[in-house]
């Protein structure tokens, strides 16, 4: 016999499934690509936090440059390791990060963003 829910009960556990440090944060995601009602629940949390490094860096850059700046709105930490580049990131890639309230740098990270003269968070 078929049980339906509530349709706020149904959106609760999808959230909590998203968030850290869930081990199911893998399903959220595949469940978002099933409708926009649970993409538009679980998006915000599976970009929450974004963390590269150095063996990430070309795949977070083209992801960057391929999907819209709102994509990465909802995204309030950045964490980046482990690589410096003699050139500033990509204008997709500053654009993804406009949002952020707070970026965990190592000092190579730090130096890469730096060289960016129109990006100065806060």
């Amino acid at each position: 016999m078929p049980v339906e829910l509530p349709y706020e009960l149904i959106r609760d556990i999808v959230e909590l499934a998203a968030q850290p440090p869930a081990d199911l944060s893998w399903l959220a995601g595949s469940l978002s690509l099933l409708c926009r009602d649970v993409h538009a629940w679980v998006h915000p949390w599976l970009v929450h936090t974004v963390f590269v490094d150095k063996s990430q860096r070309d795949a977070f850059y083209e992801l960057a440059a391929s999907k819209p700046a709102s994509y990465y709105a909802p995204t309030r930490h950045f964490l980046q390791r482990g690589f410096f580049d003699y050139e500033p990131p990509p204008p997709a890639v500053l654009g993804a990060l406009a949002a952020v309230q707070s970026f965990t740098l190592d000092s190579e990270a730090l130096n890469t963003l730096a060289l960016a003269e129109a990006f100065s968070p806060e």
